[in-house]
């Protein structure tokens, strides 16, 4: 049998057993406990407040110590582990002579003991060639309980495609 024989048959089984029994089941952020719910929203505060700082450091210890940690940037630049991750962010500011952000939407949901989240943020800059602009992004990302506190394990931005933009240049 050939490898894609062997794929073409493999895969509704991963499906059904992904879906049907591995998954954790999702909780709203309405049920999740008050302490939780807190705790995350803090997280995502601290985020934004690393960001305003534009320390990479402070944001860097927000993600989780195990070595499998991932950030993928608005770029769509795969970071994986604490150094790469620190690097991007190193990289980031050094672009920009200032930035702070808001949370325009979050929700959160409960996935066994992990806590889910998808929003969407709103970002000020002023780059170093003296232009200011607005960026949105959107993320979602896998957060747990790491020694007493909550860490990033997984982080995905990016920044939305934009759709029916007029052209850059005038029909002729």
């Amino acid at each position: 049998m050939t490898f894609g024989k062997i794929c073409v048959r493999a895969v509704p089984l991963v499906l059904v057993l992904f879906c049907g029994t591995v998954r954790p089941p999702a909780t709203p952020a309405s049920e999740l406990d008050t302490d939780t719910l807190a705790a995350n929203r803090q997280l995502d505060r601290k985020f934004l407040d690393g960001h305003a700082m534009k320390s990479s450091e402070s944001l860097v210890s927000l993600f989780s110590s195990r070595r499998d940690v991932v950030f993928i940037a608005p770029s769509g630049t795969i970071n994986r582990g604490r150094e790469a991750i620190r690097a991007s962010f190193d990289y980031f500011f050094s672009l920009l002579d200032e930035i702070h952000g808001e949370i325009v939407s979050v929700s959160y949901f409960r996935v066994g003991d992990a806590v889910a989240a998808v929003g969407t943020e709103v970002f000020h800059r002023k780059r170093r060639d003296g232009i200011s602009d607005e960026r949105t992004v959107v993320w979602t990302d896998l957060r747990q309980r790491e020694n007493g506190s909550w860490h990033y394990v997984f982080r995905h931005s990016h920044w939305p495609v934009a759709t029916g933009a007029p052209s850059t240049t005038p029909s002729k």
